[in-house]
């Protein structure tokens, strides 16, 4: 009987320390930390682009509206807008965020 009860520890053990293997550590990353980060990146490009385009046009159908002229601003802003979305993409995408002009300022020369 003591014997049978040794083997029941022995194999508790090892059952633990399998199971200490396979728990993930404290300090490591979480599987799906890189799939939230590209969804929320996902998200903010579509957000860029589509906020760009509504400004544009907002202020493209009020120029029209102040002028009375249909839709000579509101097709020239709705481009500005498309233009002014895909910049901020292109910053995004490049790691600039919103700092002025194209130089990574982080670079030494």
């Amino acid at each position: 009987m003591e014997k049978n009860s040794q083997d029941n520890q022995d194999k508790f053990a090892a059952l633990k320390e399998k199971l200490k293997k396979l728990q993930p550590q404290k300090n490591a990353r979480n599987f799906y930390d890189d799939d939230r980060k590209m969804l929320g990146i996902a998200a903010r490009i579509g957000l860029e682009i589509v906020i760009a385009l509504v400004v544009g046009v907002g202020i493209g159908y009020f120029l029209d509206k102040l002028f009375s002229t249909k839709p000579i601003f509101l097709l020239l802003f709705a481009l500005f807008g498309i233009a002014a979305g895909v910049l901020n993409i292109y910053r995004l995408v490049k790691g600039n965020e919103y700092g002025s002009g194209y130089k990574n300022d982080d670079k030494k020369d």
